[in-house]
């Protein structure tokens, strides 16, 4: 049995989606020589959360006090700005809280062994929280927290939790309609009284969000719930973190989002939400393909999906193929649309456009 690590921890407050972006690279990169890094931090100003394989929208020209921030991992559009915490935990590979190799969990094992963190922590504090599954924590089946995480080709992970402070992904649709006017990123609609916050709870109610105290909360909750893989918390210096959030700190780190749409798509509604697929066809055979939508998948996957698909004939069994070849369930996934579902979203996409 191998020695238990150190948990590495971080925390920042009142960062900018740019700087968050590049805390997340930070982590990878730490992943990739064996960290376990868990960051903790506040988005300052009304922020929309996008997902990885979100189109990128068209912002009104007069919004300029809102921004976007593209997520690592994928799942649905949420609010996350002011009023809500974000937790980063990056793991050199998708398995390392609970054994030696990644193999050890199935893909749709993740998050349910990365939530045991903020479930644990938010126990402590006198709620009762419950994982249903898919990408939510909930409260009296009212939603707290979203969840996604993000696989990259060689291994390291990233798991991510956006914990509603006093906010309310409630405003999530009202969010979306000013900032994508064009209607370009699904929308998942909640009800006010479908979701919760630890103020409406009673356990924040009025409080400022420490960073700092959270972090040291989560952390000695994540080593409660995985003693055999943390040993001991170890906290980093602010001013090391403040260094690692500059532009020169971490470089090239700017998430691309998916290609344009090269026609009008075919939709599936998923797990998780709207699901899209679009393929323009010249002399029989694949010209573009895009998939996008409400997802988790490593981008290489869907990235090396297009490719095979692209250039191909444009046929049902060519969309199932290339699905086949790429989406083994274990290295390549893709979460929140079952395979059968998936593998006729894209013959559509294809057969419809030829």
């Amino acid at each position: 049995m191998t020695r238990p690590g150190a948990l590495l921890i971080s925390h920042a407050a009142g960062v900018t989606p740019a700087a968050q972006t590049r805390r997340e690279q930070a982590l990878l990169e730490g992943a990739a020589l064996g960290e376990l890094h868990l960051h903790v931090s506040t988005l300052g100003g009304t922020v929309l959360g996008l997902g990885a394989f979100h189109q990128q929208p068209r912002p009104a020209p007069t919004m300029t006090a809102e921004a976007t921030w593209r997520r690592r991992g994928g799942g649905c559009a949420v609010a996350c700005g002011t009023g809500f915490v974000v937790l980063t935990l990056g793991l050199p590979h998708r398995a390392a809280l609970v054994a030696g190799e990644a193999a050890a969990l199935r893909p749709e094992q993740v998050m349910n062994r990365c939530v045991r963190g903020p479930l644990e922590w938010l126990r402590h504090g006198g709620l009762d929280p419950i994982y249903p599954g898919l990408d939510t924590i909930t409260v009296a089946r009212r939603v707290l927290a979203r969840l996604g995480f993000a696989e990259t080709e060689q291994g390291p992970t990233v798991f991510q939790a956006i914990l509603a402070w006093d906010g309310s992904f409630a405003d999530t649709p009202a969010l979306l309609d000013r900032l994508d006017p064009d209607g370009r990123v699904p929308m998942r609609l909640v009800a006010r009284s479908e979701t919760t916050s630890l103020a409406e709870l009673g356990r924040e109610r009025g409080r400022p969000v420490d960073v700092a105290s959270v972090a040291r909360g989560l952390a000695a909750a994540y080593a409660a719930a995985f003693p055999a893989a943390i040993g001991a918390i170890d906290e980093i210096d602010p001013a090391v973190t403040a260094l690692l959030e500059t532009p020169e700190g971490v470089a090239g780190v700017e998430e691309s989002p998916p290609p344009e749409l090269p026609a009008a798509p075919v939709v599936e509604h998923g797990l998780l939400g709207q699901v899209a697929a679009a393929a323009r066809v010249e002399a029989g055979r694949v010209a573009a393909f895009t998939l996008t939508g409400d997802f988790l998948a490593p981008e290489w996957a869907v990235r090396e999906l297009g490719a095979r698909i692209e250039g191909g004939a444009a046929t049902a069994d060519a969309a199932r193929t290339a699905a086949d070849a790429v989406l083994d369930g274990s290295r390549g996934y893709l979460l929140g649309l079952a395979p059968d579902a998936l593998r006729r979203l894209l013959g559509r996409a294809l057969t419809e456009a030829a």
